[in-house]
């Protein structure tokens, strides 16, 4: 429902405003790039990757640190709807502020064209992150609070060894499922899975690909992470899903929304690398009960993964 509603507003939206119609398969094409994947790596990189993951998953069984403990954890004071709204506000604001910036400034490079459509996309949605803040502040004393977060030297510290964990788990779990796609098909795999990224690695050190990394690195955790782990997921939580169900529930509409990113002939091993790290860090937000922590490890990932490009090409 959400993703219909998402897909074919915008171009009503167009045609009110006296513009020429688009499809939704143009408007989900222009979405600026979020998440930089690698999905195709060096040998050395690969089998370091499969062993510490291996290490990082023994370690988080046998000490099981996969368990939620009671108390600890996110409590919003906002309600159900005004948190759904703002999700699919921040959702529609992705494509309607890129549309805006770009016909305003209309860049003549591919580069400059993401780039500019990130920047008017993220406007957008700074402004409702800050209308839902300032909602949380006036109700935060009329809502109980039902758990408690971590202090904030412990939700670095989690947000730290998340990464470690993150890294190597979703890389390795991404690279068996390309593994097994290829018995089953011909699809190449390609080494990054968004045009956007093979633009930037062509001129890593042009203005705009300084731009994209950047706000890849620094702004796109933040928003990504406020709209999904702290929006939609403590919608779920509201609306009385478990804690795991809610996690589960979010990391899928995370990965269904990062398909329109994706190369279509290889979609598999990004896909699982996607949803292993969004439920890392669904498990991490109820875990410390800050975005902080969720927020650090995606801007590592998202860092590591650009480093990672640098190696590979």
């Amino acid at each position: 429902m959400v993703a219909v509603i998402s897909v074919w507003v915008f171009p009503v939206s167009l045609v009110i405003a006296g513009q020429q119609p688009v499809t939704p398969e143009e408007i989900v094409g222009e979405v600026p790039p979020s998440d930089p994947l690698i999905t195709e790596s060096e040998p050395w990189l690969v089998a370091t990757s499969c062993v510490l993951a291996l290490a990082m998953s023994i370690l988080v069984l046998r000490r099981r640190l996969w368990v939620l403990p009671p108390g600890v954890g996110p409590s919003w004071a906002a309600r159900f709807e005004v948190m759904l709204g703002a999700w699919i506000a921040m959702l529609l604001s992705t494509m309607i502020g890129a549309f805006i910036a770009i016909q305003i400034f209309q860049p003549s490079t591919e580069l400059g064209l993401q780039g500019v459509g990130m920047l008017g996309s993220y406007l957008l949605q700074i402004v409702i992150l800050m209308v839902v803040v300032v909602d949380q502040w006036r109700n935060r004393g009329r809502s109980p609070r039902t758990a408690t977060p971590v202090g904030l030297s412990r939700a670095v510290l989690w947000g730290l060894f998340g990464f470690v964990v993150a890294l190597p788990v979703s890389q390795s779990l991404g690279m068996l499922a390309g593994l097994l796609q290829s018995f089953f098909s011909d699809a190449e795999t390609p080494v990054l899975a968004h045009d956007t990224l093979v633009a930037i690695s062509r001129d890593p050190w042009a203005g705009w690909s300084v731009t994209i990394s950047l706000l890849v690195i620094l702004v796109t955790p933040c928003l990504e992470e406020f709209a999904y782990r702290g929006l939609l997921q403590q919608g779920f939580r509201k609306l009385g899903s478990g804690r795991l169900s809610a996690i589960m529930l979010t990391s899928l509409m995370f990965v269904f929304m990062h398909v329109p990113n994706l190369d279509t002939g290889s979609m598999v091993e990004p896909l699982v690398a996607l949803l292993s790290l969004s439920l890392i860090l669904g498990w991490l937000y109820e875990r410390t009960g800050r975005l902080l922590t969720p927020i650090l490890v995606h801007a590592l990932f998202n860092a590591s993964n650009l480093l990672l490009m640098s190696l590979t090409l």
